[in-house]
């Protein structure tokens, strides 16, 4: 992940790349736990996988992955948000950025 001026210090995460990985991991364990608090305000469970999802598009457009169908009782992607289902689906980050979360070098 690149950090970059949304972020905070554009001087402090871009031309220090620890500073730029330590923030990544903060802003991807921020949206998890945003997603984790959302499925539970709107009161249906969630994979760990369907989490990371969330993580991703919020890291990426600011919206959630997935929204909850009540007619079909399931959460599905959300149609309104495709840059940030497509980011999180891309063939990068979901070998990359997904093998990251599984190893969690940060614990």
């Amino acid at each position: 992940m690149q950090i970059n001026a949304q972020w905070g210090s554009i001087r402090l995460y871009s031309w220090n790349w620890q500073s730029n990985a330590d923030k990544g991991k903060d802003i991807l364990n921020a949206n998890y736990n945003q997603s984790v608090q959302h499925a539970e305000n709107v009161g249906h469970s969630m994979t760990d996988y369907q989490h990371w999802n969330n993580a991703l598009a919020l890291y990426n457009t600011g919206d959630y992955y997935y929204i909850w169908d009540d007619e079909e009782e399931t959460w599905i992607p959300d149609p309104d948000n495709e840059t940030g289902v497509r980011y999180a689906d891309s063939p990068d980050v979901d070998n990359d950025v997904r093998d990251y979360e599984q190893e969690k070098p940060w614990e």
